[in-house]
């Protein structure tokens, strides 16, 4: 007991000695170091001893800059780059895994694919658009996971999304659709890009698709822009049932090609009853008109685009409205069907006139190109008056040779101040011509470079995911090898008119590196690693 109390003692004393032999030994050099800033050299280390004056530097550790404390803060400032995912992300949703980062995708959007959409998911990652029949549209998935997964993707990228949706049955009177969305590139500002893609357009013979026609709701894809923060709480506890479903799902789209099969071959055993019904109603069908055609055409069109969107709802085929509708468009589909046959077989089709009124197909494909064609149709229909107006007209001093001859001289000068007349006339209907040409060809310029009426705030650009943002969609349509020709050039454009490096992958601006979990790992490894001072 006695030896605990001197150690003790001794442990206090030799606490209450440290300004003694302590107090001697030289300081480190970051604390010698420490009062070249303002508020330390005014003595700001009252617990540190020090030897002489604050602002004298040691001799043996002479004052260095990396070292010293500045009295200014550096202050970073970078621009705001908006929040896209990884592409390993994507990848794993697709095969219906798991995202490292909690938001990716969601249980109310369909990402998953089967064998047959994984083939057309990965030829569009080489080709730049993805072709799907129709829209994609999976009913046992209540949407459209091919589509989906292939926006995401894009997003990922920082590129232009590009859906090719073809015509299957020929429903559509102007061919394929292509649908493009200039959401993934999180831009605020696309007139450029909005320019260069009608360029193109008008280049590879599509015209652009209203919005009047098509409206911004018939989309390839799901969104879910009015979507709750605390819709994701029971994302995870749900996921072993949506498993199970995805199970029960498969199974019934077994069940389902086997039905379609076994309806392809009763199909094919009615087709020589059906052709031989043809037959037999060809020679009873009275010649149909372009106009009454088109018509025809549109009413399919419309009624496919209404059809389209109850299914876009989530409406399976088993809904009453869903199979009205579609019993609707089968009857509709046989009079375009008949109307067609008629015109094969008659082969009398009435072309309707054209006028100033609404903008054909033909009118539309003409875009940025009309001026030019209107005035080399002017030039071509003035130059026959020109030359005729130069013409010299025959004299009538010239000595007649003969009796019939005088006749012909006598009677031409009437047939010149005719021709010299309707040549007045018809270069008042070219000039007509021309500047009805430039007034429609400016009313659909406007009308086609009118941004989309609805996008999201821009403030969303940068927090949220792809699938929470309105689509900003450009509709074109046009035949299979010129959609795909379009398609196909259609991002390489938008990414050259945002400029070199702003709509690329990798480090560049727009596309910032994803974060890995391993850099925390990495950085911890690293400061151990590190020396320490002591």
């Amino acid at each position: 007991m006695a030896q605990t109390t001197t150690s003790l003692r001794g442990v206090s004393a030799g606490a209450s000695g440290v300004s003694g032999a302590h107090g001697r030994l030289p300081l480190p050099a970051v604390l010698v170091a420490a009062p070249s800033h303002p508020a330390l050299a005014r003595g700001a280390l009252p617990h540190c001893p020090t030897r002489g004056p604050a602002s004298t530097p040691s001799p043996s550790h002479p004052r260095t800059p990396l070292l010293a404390l500045r009295a200014q803060r550096l202050v970073c400032a970078a621009q705001p780059r908006p929040w896209r995912p990884s592409i390993d992300d994507i990848d794993s949703i697709s095969w219906g895994g798991r995202a490292k980062v909690r938001g990716t995708g969601s249980r109310k959007i369909p990402h998953r694919l089967n064998a047959e959409e994984r083939g057309l998911y990965d030829m569009a990652k080489k080709k730049g658009y993805v072709a799907v029949r129709g829209t994609a549209y999976r009913k046992e998935r209540h949407g459209n996971p091919l589509p989906n997964i292939y926006r995401q993707w894009c997003d990922a990228k920082a590129q232009l999304c590009v859906v090719v949706e073809q015509d299957r049955a020929g429903s559509s009177p102007g061919g394929d659709q292509v649908v493009l969305d200039l959401a993934p590139l999180r831009r605020e500002d696309t007139a450029q890009v909005e320019a260069a893609l009608a360029a193109l357009a008008a280049e590879c013979g599509l015209r652009r698709v209203p919005y009047e026609e098509r409206p911004l709701d018939a989309l390839p894809w799901n969104i879910l822009a009015d979507w709750v923060e605390g819709d994701e709480e029971g994302e995870e506890e749900e996921e072993e049932e949506e498993e199970e479903e995805e199970e029960e799902e498969e199974e019934e789209e077994e069940e389902e090609e086997e039905e379609e099969e076994e309806e392809e071959e009763k199909a094919g055993a009615d087709g020589a009853e059906g052709a031989a019904r043809e037959q037999q109603q060809r020679p009873q069908l009275q010649p149909v008109s372009a106009a009454d055609l088109e018509a025809a055409r549109a009413a399919v069109a419309a009624q496919a685009a209404a059809v389209r969107e109850l299914k876009g709802s989530g409406r399976g085929n088993k809904d009453p409205e869903v199979a009205a509708a579609v019993e609707q468009l089968m009857q509709l589909k046989a009079q375009l069907q008949q109307a067609e046959a008629a015109v094969a077989a008659t082969g009398d089709v009435q072309q309707a006139p054209a006028g100033p009124g609404p903008q054909s197909p033909a009118a539309v494909d003409a875009l940025f190109l009309a001026t030019a064609a209107a005035s080399t149709s002017t030039y071509s229909s003035s130059s026959p008056s020109s030359a005729a107006a130069e013409e010299p007209a025959p004299s009538a001093a010239t000595p007649p040779t003969s009796a019939p001859a005088a006749s012909a001289a006598a009677a031409e000068p009437p047939s010149a101040s005719a021709a010299s007349a309707a040549d007045a006339a018809d270069a008042a209907d070219a000039a007509d011509a021309a500047d009805a040409a430039d007034a429609a060809t400016a009313a659909v310029a406007d009308a086609l470079l009118l941004p989309a009426p609805r996008r999201s705030p821009l403030e969303h650009y940068y927090s949220l995911p792809i699938w929470r943002i309105h689509a900003v969609p450009l509709f074109y349509q046009g035949e299979r090898a010129a959609a795909k020709a379009f398609a196909a050039a259609a991002a390489k454009t938008a990414a050259a008119a945002l400029g070199a490096g702003a709509a690329g992958g990798g480090k560049r601006e727009g596309a910032p590196r994803a974060v890995k979990r391993t850099d925390a790992k990495e950085l911890l490894k690293q400061s151990r690693k590190a020396p320490i001072y002591r």
